[in-house]
């Protein structure tokens, strides 16, 4: 059965912990994950706070960064 990711896609690692309230609809995807089919990830956060847990997400090292000015038109 072919997936599609999109935005909002949710993967989750194989044997992660979640509470007993929140049902899980998964198809295995790649070696140790999962893809989740009944919600997204913004799906997902509400849930774990209906059970009193908290969701989010932490970006890599932030690598570059960069500044820009715009020049006035004369």
């Amino acid at each position: 059965m072919e997936q599609t990711i999109e935005s909002g896609t949710l993967f989750i690692r194989d044997a992660t912990p979640l509470p007993e309230t929140l049902p899980l609809e998964s198809d295995p995807y790649l070696k140790g994950w999962r893809l989740v089919k009944n919600l997204s990830s913004f799906g997902m956060g509400g849930k774990l706070c209906e059970a009193g847990w908290t969701f989010f997400y932490m970006p890599d090292e932030v690598k570059a960064m960069a500044c820009a000015t715009e020049t006035p038109t004369p």
